[in-house]
């Protein structure tokens, strides 16, 4: 079941970059979102992936302590 976790977290980390990439760079709201809303959004989504990569860290420490008990 971690490898899941650990799996899903990986997926959505490089989503929320790879989706930040493109509101900041590529023209993909082309004059329906004004730039300060796109900054929203970009700073939304990269606090997001650096939540997940905290929660992801927490579960190789937390899978990593277990191993060692054993």
């Amino acid at each position: 079941m971690d490898s899941v976790n650990k799996s899903l977290s990986v997926f959505a980390i490089l989503m929320c970059l790879i989706l930040a990439y493109y509101v900041k760079f590529e023209n993909l709201t082309a004059g329906r979102m004004s730039e300060s809303r796109k900054n929203v959004l970009l700073v939304i989504l990269l606090l997001y992936a650096a939540f997940r990569s905290y929660r992801l860290y927490q579960m190789f420490n937390k899978s990593k302590m277990k191993e060692d008990e054993e």
